[in-house]
């Protein structure tokens, strides 16, 4: 029995938000699209995608030593970007090794791009180190399924459009009626718009699903369903992303929402708004379209903007949740 280790580190073009989104978050889902020769199915098995999450890989005739694995989150830190997982049952488990662990960290690189460390920890079952080709080969799953990902994000880009707005009204009261109100302000606010939000799912931390029912004024969709991504009440900064209806699927593929509320001038705010989505076809979405995706947003604060203004004694319902970013 031995002890070794592996590394590789690699240079990519496309940002790392974008590849811990898509390895960590979403490879489930990619990789039998992006791999069919190889990955027949990803399947979860258990959790739900945090820490203690179990997942089954499947695997074609192509792979003649294994026909799955089962590999367990061992830890995942959204802000440092670093993944650890472990393999606990088929691949190479009870036939070359006994253990072993990956990690995955994404860091900031230049121009826009990113650093990528793999690492590999294993405990072989003989008394002797592996040879090259085997430690080559333990390793060279892990960066072929990171190849694949990149190249899919590198041919279709994601695109993030931004607006920032100052206003008179305290950080405070807009976090309160936007992140935690909203549901129950916006139908009132725009009866000719939002029919009704419902909470489908949670109690407004990470992981709650909302479903925003549209009247007849909107007329490429009637409902959304969005699903509360990070949030943190002392930073003030709220992430969503569009699970379902909308847009998705017809202008793009996902869409994630920031939200942040910073200290202003005089009392006021600073009000930053990113959205982020990926376009269906392989090209940029013309600076309308840019325009229209950020423009519901904006709209909405507007619409809460102007009735805190109109209200400054508006108490609004507000529960602190212990999710964090």
């Amino acid at each position: 029995m031995v002890a070794s280790a592996v590394s590789n580190e690699i240079l990519s073009p496309v940002a790392p938000s974008r590849l811990w989104k898509a390895v960590v978050k979403d490879s489930h889902n990619l990789m039998p699209k992006l791999m069919p020769d190889i990955i027949s199915s990803i399947v979860v098995l258990e959790g739900n995608g945090g820490v203690g999450t179990i997942r089954q890989s499947n695997f074609t005739s192509a792979i003649k030593d294994f026909s799955y694995w089962k590999d367990r989150v061992e830890a995942i830190d959204d802000e440092k970007r670093v993944f650890r997982y472990s393999v606990i049952e088929g691949g190479l488990i009870g036939k070359k090794v006994k253990s072993t662990l990956f990690e995955l960290k994404f860091e900031d690189g230049a121009d826009g791009g990113s650093v990528c460390k793999f690492k590999g920890e294993y405990e072989t079952i003989e008394d002797s180190l592996p040879t090259e080709a085997e430690t080559t080969e333990m390793m060279g799953s892990m960066v072929g399924m990171f190849k694949a990902i990149e190249g899919y994000l590198i041919a279709n880009p994601d695109v993030a459009v931004s607006n920032e707005i100052l206003s008179p009204v305290a950080p405070s009261r807009l976090w309160k009626a936007i992140a935690k109100d909203s549901r129950n302000l916006m139908p009132k606010l725009m009866p000719d718009i939002i029919s009704s939000i419902v909470v489908l799912e949670g109690n407004g931390g990470v992981g709650t699903i909302r479903q925003s029912n549209f009247t007849s004024a909107v007329k490429d969709f009637s409902y959304w369903k969005d699903r509360v991504e990070a949030i943190d009440d002392e930073k003030r900064v709220f992430k969503y992303s569009v699970i379902e209806g909308g847009l998705i699927g017809k202008k793009v593929k996902s869409t994630l929402f920031e939200l942040m509320f910073e200290d202003g001038a005089d009392g006021g705010s600073v009000c930053k708004f990113k959205g982020e989505y990926e376009a269906i076809e392989d090209s940029l979405p013309t600076e309308d379209e840019s325009k229209e995706m950020m423009g519901s947003m904006v709209g909405m604060f507007k619409a809460i903007e102007g009735y805190l203004i109109a209200n400054p004694e508006a108490r609004i319902s507000y529960v602190k949740h212990k999710n964090s970013l």
